[in-house]
């Protein structure tokens, strides 16, 4: 057993090969008197020894590759944590940025409400949705506090259908706008996720705008949701038909301060803190694209997103109720 907790087998064949002529040689020499048949014993025994040394080295080496490959995925996961707690610290400062002038928006909306009553009764509905907007963008900050504190949000339950339908409704008018057809497919019959939905709001969000701005000329923006009952998983899988990510983006596509875009357009922010906050609920988030040689990825050329979270126990799935629904 070596240090990596891997021990070498070797098969009944491979011992016998690799054993049998040192045993059996001096013997066979010992009681064959003709020179020509103790030559033709003797490669006879050799390559028997060569085939036996063939096989063990080849399991050697298919271990030697495991362990390899073990002690890799330990070291990515190492520096995942890493990040995961650099991110947390890096969203509790700019959690509490964000608050006071959160704050300080949500105040004058409201004291505009009270004026548009009297004076401009109707821009009441488009102040009411502002400070919904506002309220919403005050959750998210809440939660990001908490995830950096280590909050576990996991005893939370999301209605995910709810929470995607709202989003594609926010961005129909925008997807309409720059010639994105918009497919759904939301299965009704998946459980209740275990997660936070406000949280889970911002993280689709996140990557239907990431999408939308792929498809500068259009193009086709799929959103769908299933349920995987030998996994317990609820997945949502979000696709564009945009360029794709290439091989050598793709695999930091989750690093923070991570961006294809030019630097007044975005601050690589987004998908490290939408992995970081579905990792903290126990779920994980993938990405394959068309650019990426080493996937197998549909006829078409993009990118899909797919998250997946841990769904509500089978037999009592509307035990809690689904809260946080903004």
């Amino acid at each position: 057993m070596g240090r990596n907790g891997f021990k070498l087998k070797l098969t009944p064949i491979a011992l016998i090969a690799g054993v049998a002529p040192i045993i059996l040689f001096p013997l066979a020499i010992y009681v064959i008197d003709s020179a020509p048949m103790r030559l033709f014993v003797v490669i006879i025994f050799l390559l028997l020894a060569a085939s036996g040394s063939y096989i063990i080295a080849r399991r050697i080496i298919a271990l030697l590759h495991r362990s390899y490959d073990r002690e890799k995925e330990l070291e990515m996961q190492i520096i995942q944590k890493d990040k995961l707690a650099a991110i947390g610290l890096l969203t509790a400062g700019i959690a509490h940025e964000l608050n006071t002038p959160l704050a300080s928006a949500l105040l004058n909306t409201q004291m505009l409400k009270e004026d548009a009553k009297l004076e401009w009764p109707d821009q009441t509905p488009v102040l009411n949705s502002i400070e919904e907007e506002i309220k919403r963008a005050g959750s998210v900050v809440r939660n990001l506090l908490d995830f950096s504190r280590q909050t576990q949000a996991q005893s939370a339950v999301t209605d995910v259908n709810s929470v995607l339908t709202k989003l594609l409704d926010i961005s129909a008018k925008l997807c309409s706008e720059k010639g994105i057809l918009v497919r759904r497919d939301l299965h009704p019959g998946i459980p209740l996720a275990r997660g936070n939905a406000s949280i889970l709001h911002q993280v689709f969000m996140n990557i239907v705008s990431n999408a939308i701005e792929a498809m500068d000329n259009g193009g086709v923006l799929s959103v769908f949701s299933r349920f995987l009952p030998e996994d317990h998983k609820v997945v949502v899988d979000i696709q564009d038909t945009g360029s794709g990510i290439s091989r050598e983006h793709i695999d930091g596509v989750f690093d923070p301060f991570f961006t294809t875009k030019a630097s007044e357009d975005g601050t690589g922010l987004g998908l490290a803190i939408s992995y970081s906050m579905v990792r903290k609920m126990g779920g994980d988030i993938k990405v394959v694209s068309s650019c990426d040689e080493r996937e197998n990825f549909p006829d078409t050329k993009g990118t899909i997103f797919s998250i997946e979270l841990p769904a509500l126990e089978e037999n009592n799935p509307h035990s809690q109720k689904a809260g946080d629904q903004d």
